[in-house]
């Protein structure tokens, strides 16, 4: 499943899908606000990162075996909650330069780059305060 940055859609990743649509099923969903998907209702704003990270694990749930997770930006953010709320749905999850905390300590260490950061939800830990 390819997840599109922010003010992107699901048809930002032509190239991914023509250079791997023969070996896999491309799922490219247009995330909610954004290509053709429903808009946010006002009862929705409140819970705006949530609703998303829903609606992203909905999809991954209705598919029949577990899915590899490519995300962009809010994409790789979507990506790697949705490994986390469900790993046994997911096979591999990277991201590409996910916002939050992964690209501020980059940022703040100066070893920021316009290269792609790409972690595996393997190497991260969950920790519940």
């Amino acid at each position: 499943m390819l997840l599109h940055g922010l003010t992107e859609a699901g048809t930002t990743w032509p190239d991914l899908v023509g250079h791997w649509g023969d070996d896999w099923h491309a799922l490219a969903p247009d995330l909610r606000g954004h290509g053709q998907s429903p808009r946010f209702t006002e009862d929705q704003l409140g819970a705006a990162p949530e609703v998303p990270l829903a609606d992203v694990v909905t999809v991954l749930e209705a598919q029949p075996e577990p899915v590899a997770l490519v995300g962009h930006s809010l994409g790789g953010l979507l990506a790697l909650r949705a490994a986390i709320a469900r790993p046994a749905r997911t096979d591999t999850t990277p991201a590409l330069q996910a916002p939050g905390s992964i690209g501020l300590y980059s940022y703040l260490s100066s070893s920021a780059t316009n290269a792609p950061l790409m972690l595996l939800v393997d190497d991260l830990v969950a920790r519940v305060p």
